[in-house]
């Protein structure tokens, strides 16, 4: 502690993620006046361009143990940094105060860290203004006598040995604090450019603040060089208590905003520790990256954890969908299968603008507003096995759709003519309506069913109906399956018999599904029919692998 100068100095920028209370700092400081050994500590608070930085200071040899101190009382970072990153200043003070026995105001915290940085962030440019506090040795606190004499005696009265005691308020401060720990201590204040002395003069206009009854704060001009280089000196002219150096720190506690700081709204979130960047191309699926300054670290969501779901959730422009964009890209990258619907269009385009050359034979977009689209039949799933589950998924989907006159009629009619198209092939949606109206129709398609327990006495009783009561029971149905006959988009994306595509493609040829459905292209019943009809199938034939051994399935990404 002796030396006047650390031969090998590190320097480090410090990042303590808010908010934190006044308390942590004094623990924090309580801590480092008992690490030994721990040779001296440098604080600076530098000031430059409207913002504010703190860096800690410290020989090599204990700065891991220094910054293991900060660790331990709060969520910190330290990022290296160079000796000469440190501008140079060119005017400096050193800071006197009086009756160094007397305690400074302590309850005054709040008020100096504002006044500090606000003058700190008024540096234009590129010089800066530093607060640089260096901390020396500890003291252990100690006892106070009753018989203690009044410390602002004069030399006259001491020479005379006629000293009165201490009065008791002043007991009190002399009191408080002795019984804190201690640092010797040196504060020193610089600045460069042509307003250097108004900016260390208006710091220090800051500090004096904290004033108390009996100690006055002063300056003395310094060494622009002991600033510069961290200069120990051989005594420290300071002995300030725990809750006094608190106050010359400036660092931001609490949870009002403060000039040259970030805001604490949007809270920052940093990955846990333990976090390390992926170095497998196949399971790297970098969406971001992490806030950590001193260390940034592309976040992923390895294809293995994307199985449990994810939830992207932010305001208007806070990111979300070019979040989302990376995961997309990154599991095409990586050759799996993805289903992507998008309510905007925007993020098709830039996905396909994308798209490596490898796979672009992988493609399919089903767009609505296209003149000639790619067709999706819902009922085309002759080979998933069991037919009356993909109509009772139709079925599950229209029901949601119409809920609000969903009733007993409609459920029974529409289950009948779901399940038996489900079994003819080429069957579509737009079979529907003349199905139900259709007598020569109905009964080409009736002939086929294999069902003589349920379907087939359904459709005799529906035969045998007069005119008006099979108008009575099908009339709810039409005026819903109506909307499917009077969009031109609708039809021609469903209507498709044996289109190209089909969903269980996803599960076994690992295609590349974009969907857009731009409520302003394709009207907004359109774009919530189709993309209910495809999101449930997807979800029926994804629980249906249940018969694939695992080790067989591979991974469909779905994004909406």
């Amino acid at each position: 502690m002796r030396k006047h100068k650390i031969e090998n100095i590190c320097w480090r920028e410090v990042y303590l993620h808010r908010p934190y209370e006044l308390e942590t700092v004094w623990e924090v400081l309580s801590h480092l006046a008992a690490l030994s050994p721990r040779g001296a500590v440098i604080l600076e608070v530098r000031g430059r361009k409207g913002t504010v930085s703190y860096l800690l200071g410290a020989d090599q040899q204990y700065i891991h143990s220094i910054e293991a101190v900060f660790k331990a009382h709060g969520e910190v970072q330290f990022s290296n940094i160079r000796v000469n990153d440190r501008s140079l200043v060119d005017t400096a003070r050193q800071l006197k105060i009086s009756h160094p026995s007397l305690s400074l105001r302590t309850d005054m915290t709040k008020a100096v860290v504002r006044a500090g940085l606000a003058a700190l962030s008024e540096s234009k440019g590129d010089a800066e203004t530093v607060l640089q506090v260096i901390l020396g040795r500890a003291y252990a606190p100690s006892p106070v006598s009753n018989n203690l004499s009044d410390p602002h005696a004069s030399w006259l009265s001491v020479i005379l040995g006629d000293v009165e005691k201490a009065s008791a308020e002043r007991r009190k401060t002399i009191r408080e604090k002795a019984e804190q720990q201690a640092f010797q201590t040196i504060v020193r204040i610089g600045s460069a450019g042509s307003g250097a002395a108004t900016h260390c003069r208006s710091i220090i206009s800051a500090l004096k603040v904290l004033e108390s009854a009996g100690v006055r704060i002063s300056e003395e001009v310094e060494n622009p060089i002991h600033l510069n280089t961290a200069h120990i000196p051989w005594h420290f002219p300071l002995r300030l208590s725990i809750k006094e150096l608190a106050n010359f720190l400036l660092l931001p506690t609490g949870e009002e905003e403060l000039p040259g700081l970030p805001g604490l709204h949007p809270k920052l979130t940093l990955p846990p520790e333990w976090y390390r960047t992926t170095t497998n191309l196949q399971n790297d699926r970098s969406f971001a990256i992490s806030m950590d300054i001193a260390a940034p670290k592309k976040l992923s969501i390895s294809p293995r954890d994307g199985l449990e779901h994810v939830h992207l959730i932010g305001p208007t422009g806070s990111g979300k969908s070019t979040a989302m964009q990376h995961l997309i890209l990154a599991d095409i990258r990586a050759g799996r299968s993805v289903l992507v619907i998008d309510p905007k269009t925007d993020m098709v385009n830039d996905i396909l603008a994308r798209i490596p050359e490898k796979r672009t034979d992988e493609v399919v977009v089903l767009d609505p507003s296209d003149p000639c689209p790619a067709g999706f039949n819902p009922l085309a799933f002759r080979d998933y096995g069991n037919p009356a589950l993909i109509a009772d998924a139709v079925l599950g989907v229209l029901k949601e759709i119409w809920s609000d006159s969903w009733g007993v009629r409609i459920q029974d009619v529409l289950s009948a003519a779901l399940i038996t198209l489900a079994d003819i092939d080429g069957a579509t949606l737009l079979w529907l309506p003349p199905l139900l109206t259709d007598d020569v129709f109905r009964q080409k398609i009736t002939g086929q069913v294999k069902d003589k327990v349920a379907l087939c006495p359904f459709w005799e009783q529906f035969d045998a109906l007069r005119e008006t009561e099979r108008r009575q029971w099908i009339e709810p149905v039409l005026n819903k399956l109506r909307q499917l006959l009077f969009r031109k988009g609708l039809r021609s994306v469903l209507g498709q018999a044996k289109p190209k595509f089909n969903l269980t493609d996803l599960f076994h040829k690992r295609r590349i599904v974009l969907v857009p459905l731009n409520k302003s292209l394709i009207g907004s019943e359109s774009a919530r029919l189709i993309g209910s009809l495809i999101v449930g199938l997807t979800w029926t034939l994804a629980l249906s692998r249940a018969n694939v051994p695992p080790e067989r399935r591979h991974i469909v990404g779905v994004y909406r």
